[in-house]
């Protein structure tokens, strides 16, 4: 076991991206209820949206299905960032790369996204919002991808790996044990 991780009393960065993941998850969570919500209600849906549809050739229908395919669309990878927390809180290796990948996308779309909105004039406050998810999501993947976080999960996982071979060895005896009283 490397000395200086069992000795040392640091914050861990593990928990730290963990953490981060379920806060921007639980942020984007609620902005996929709203939307979804006011798919279901156009009263909901501000006149900014539906002149913005507008604008594109919808018509306010249209606009609606729209607002509530995104909200679909935003739920379900809020369901896949909650799986990947949690994944990195337990420590799963395989999470964790997951966890990169994704988050490393996610803000490589939207803080330039962002920014493209805050250099046209008056930014919105959806527009400071998705800025600073971008920079939380690119904090993600900076905590994932430290040193001291390769190594807690690589504990961990030897940790795991170990408790299965226990519980194999364990099995044995036991099968080996019943077979000879027989």
């Amino acid at each position: 076991m490397d000395q200086r991780i069992a000795t040392e009393r640091r914050p861990s960065t593990a928990l730290g991206a963990g953490v981060l993941i379920l806060a921007v998850t639980a942020l984007f969570t609620a902005v996929g209820v709203e939307r979804g919500l006011a798919a279901l209600d156009p009263d909901r849906i501000d006149r900014a949206t539906i002149l913005a549809g507008i604008d594109f050739g919808l018509s306010p229908e249209a606009t609606q299905n729209l607002t509530g395919i995104a909200a679909g669309l935003i739920l379900l990878l809020c369901v896949l960032t909650t799986i990947l927390g949690v994944g990195v809180l337990l420590r799963r290796e395989s999470v964790r790369h997951a966890a990169i990948g994704t988050f490393a996308i996610f803000a490589v779309v939207m803080i330039p996204l962002a920014m493209v909105g805050v250099l046209s004039g008056e930014p919105s406050v959806s527009t400071w919002v998705g800025l600073g998810a971008g920079i939380v999501d690119a904090t993600i993947v900076y905590l994932l991808a430290q040193p001291d976080t390769t190594r807690e999960f690589e504990l961990a996982e030897r940790g795991r790996q170990r408790r299965r071979a226990e519980r194999a060895g364990r099995r044995r005896t036991a099968r080996s044990g019943a077979a000879a009283s027989r």
